[in-house]
């Protein structure tokens, strides 16, 4: 279920987001209030939280190896930014490393597809991702989501 907000009077509508798959067209809303508007409807595996964790990756192929700064991050995947210029091209593979601002300071090591780069902003997929991640998963629940 999702809750789309009326921009013009906040009324909330929840619908089933199952209906609707993900696509490029957003979905035209008519409010009880007569108001019509476009709601774009993002459905993902995991919840995505806003962080910012400063980390490094090592390209698989070429093994260059800078810092990054991660932006948001989910079990699945992570938003994050790394220093111009770069070398990182679309389904490059990178090997991330990140230290975890908990207690415990756990080190979390990943190997990620990138599926989409915007300038600086590189967003990738982890591939080696374990079935359960006790310290990823009960970082992500603590922090404010995004």
């Amino acid at each position: 279920m999702v809750t789309i907000v009326c921009p013009h009077c906040s009324r909330e509508r929840r619908i089933d987001a199952a209906r609707y798959k993900q696509g490029k067209k957003p979905l035209l809303v008519t409010c009880s209030c007569g108001h019509r508007f476009e709601s774009h409807l993002e459905l993902r595996q995991a919840p995505r939280k806003r962080v910012q964790l400063a980390g490094e990756y090592t390209h698989l192929e070429t093994q260059e190896r800078d810092e990054l700064l991660i932006q948001n991050l989910s079990l699945t995947g992570m938003r994050f930014s790394i220093p111009d210029p770069h070398d990182v091209r679309m389904g490059d593979r990178l090997r991330v490393s990140f230290v975890l601002e908990t207690p415990l300071r756990p080190t979390i090591t990943r190997e990620l597809e990138i599926t989409g780069i915007s300038r600086q902003v590189i967003h990738g997929r982890f591939t080696n991702a374990p079935a359960r991640d006790a310290d990823l998963g009960f970082y992500l629940m603590s922090q404010p989501q995004d």
